[in-house]
C-alpha cells in the first residue's frame, strides 16, 4: 500500500474534492497522509496542498458534496495510480491504471456505442414520420443543434469557451454530420437500411484508424490488424442479400462512408492537437451545436431561394411530433459523442472506433429486434460474434 499519494485536481467549477479522496481510499485502503493539491476557480473547498490521515478524510468527506466536473488524479511520484473522471456528480471513470489499460474506459465507449445504436432507432422514426426530403433533414440537423446547445450550456454553467481552430474543426464536423443525416435518410426511403449500415460503420472505423496510423504514428499490431479484419467480415455478414443495388445507391453509400468517417477523424484530430489551442470537450459539443445550426440554416435558406417542391410522401404524423423524437436523440446522441471526444484522448483512434462500430453493429440488430421487432437470422447472429471476437481483439 502506499504512503504518501500526490493527488492533484484541476477544474474551473466548485467542487468538495474530500468526496473524491474519499473514493480513491475505497480503492487503496489504509492510505496514511493523502496529500492532495487543489487548483482553478474555487470558492468552498481548500485551495492549498494539505496531508490528512485516513480517518480524518473518511469524516470530512460524509459532510461535503458539491458538483465536480473535471478529472481526478493520484500520483505515486510520477506514475498515476488511480484516475477518476466527475461529470455533475456522475463518475464516468473509476479506473486503477494497470500496464496502460483503461478497462472502464473500453466499457465507456462500448456503452457510447449503445447509444450510438439507439440514435439509429429514433432517426428511423423520424423518417418514417417526417419523410426524406432535403428540407426535413436540414430541420432536423438544426433543431438537434439548438437542443445540443441549450443542454450543454446548462451543464456548463451557461458559458462556452472558443478558440478559432476548435471552431472551425466543429464546423467541419458539423458539415460532416449534416451531409451524411440527408444522405441516410435518402437511403433509408430506398429501403437500403443495412446496406446504409455497412457503409456508415466500416467508414467511420477505417478512415480514423488508418488517419491514426499513418499521420499520427499510433501504434499497431497483428492483434489489432486481425481484429480489424473480423470486425469488418462481421459487418459484411449482416448486409448478404440477393437485392441488387444500382448505381445511385452505390455513390450515396460511398458518401456516407466518407462522410461518417470524416467526422470520427475530425473529432481524433481535435482532441489529440497540440500546437493551436483548443476548448475543452464540453466546449467542443456547444460549438459543433453552434456549428451545426449555421450550416443547417444556410443550407434551409438555400433551399427556400431556389422553392424546392414539397415532397411526394406525406408525414404519418404531423404538428410537433418530430421535436420530441429530436430533444430523445440529441440527450443520446449528446452523451454518446461526449464520451467518445473524452475517450479519445486516452485511447488511440486505431482502437476506439472500431470499438464503436462493431458494438454498434451488435446493438443496432438488437435494438431491431426490440423495436421494430426485426428477426435476428443467422447471418446477423453470425455477425454479433464475429463482431465481438473483432472488438475483444482490438481491445487487446
Amino acid at each position: 500500500m502506499f504512503q504518501g499519494i500526490y493527488v492533484s485536481l484541476n477544474n474551473k467549477r466548485n467542487i468538495s474534492a474530500q468526496i473524491y479522496v474519499y473514493l480513491a481510499i475505497i480503492v487503496n485502503m489504509g492510505l496514511k497522509n493523502v496529500v492532495y493539491t487543489i487548483t482553478g476557480n474555487l470558492s468552498v473547498i481548500h485551495s492549498k496542498t494539505k496531508s490528512i490521515n485516513s480517518p480524518e478524510l473518511l469524516c470530512i468527506c460524509f459532510f461535503h458534496y458539491t458538483t465536480f466536473c473535471g478529472d481526478f488524479n493520484i500520483f505515486y511520484g510520477e506514475k498515476s495510480i488511480f484516475f477518476m473522471f466527475f461529470y455533475d456528480n456522475i463518475m464516468l471513470y473509476d479506473i486503477a491504471r494497470k500496464k496502460g489499460t483503461n478497462i472502464m474506459a473500453y466499457a465507456l465507449i462500448i456503452f457510447s456505442a449503445l447509444l450510438t445504436s439507439l440514435s439509429f432507432i429514433f432517426t428511423k422514426i423520424y423518417q418514417k414520420t417526417e419523410g426524406t426530403s432535403s428540407y426535413v433533414g436540414f430541420r432536423w440537423s438544426c433543431a438537434t443543434g439548438i437542443f445540443t446547445i441549450i443542454i450543454f450550456l446548462c451543464i456548463n454553467g451557461f458559458s462556452a469557451g472558443f478558440t478559432p481552430y476548435s471552431f472551425l474543426m466543429a464546423f467541419l464536423q458539423s458539415a460532416f454530420t449534416t451531409l451524411y443525416t440527408i444522405v441516410s435518410l435518402k437511403l433509408m426511403k430506398m429501403g437500403t437500411v443495412a446496406l446504409y449500415t455497412l457503409f456508415l460503420m466500416t467508414g467511420g472505423m477505417i478512415v480514423p484508424y488508418f488517419m491514426g496510423l499513418i499521420f499520427l504514428d499510433e501504434p499497431s499490431n497483428i492483434t489489432k490488424t486481425i481484429g480489424l479484419i473480423v470486425t469488418v467480415l462481421g459487418v459484411v455478414m449482416t448486409n448478404f442479400s440477393k437485392e441488387k443495388i444500382n448505381l445511385q445507391q452505390l455513390l450515396l453509400c460511398i458518401l456516407v462512408f466518407f462522410l461518417n468517417g470524416g467526422v470520427s477523424a475530425v473529432s481524433k484530430l481535435h482532441q489529440v492537437e497540440t500546437t493551436y489551442e483548443t476548448v475543452g470537450t464540453v466546449d467542443f459539443i456547444i460549438l459543433m451545436g453552434i456549428a451545426r445550426v449555421i450550416f443547417s440554416l444556410a443550407l434551409i435558406m438555400f433551399l427556400k431561394n431556389k422553392k424546392e417542391p414539397l415532397p411526394n410522401n406525406k408525414p404519418v404524423k404531423s404538428s410537433f411530433h418530430w421535436i420530441y423524437i429530436c430533444i430523445c436523440t440529441v440527450i443520446i446522441t449528446s452523451l454518446s459523442s461526449y464520451i467518445q471526444l473524452d475517450g479519445a484522448r486516452t485511447i488511440d483512434a486505431s482502437i476506439i472506433y472500431p470499438i464503436i462500430t462493431g458494438g454498434t453493429i451488435i446493438f443496432t440488430a438488437l435494438s431491431a429486434g426490440i423495436f421494430f421487432r426485426e428477426k435476428i437470422t443467422k447471418n446477423i447472429l453470425a455477425s454479433i460474434i464475429l463482431c465481438t471476437v473483432g472488438i475483444v481483439l482490438f481491445s487487446m
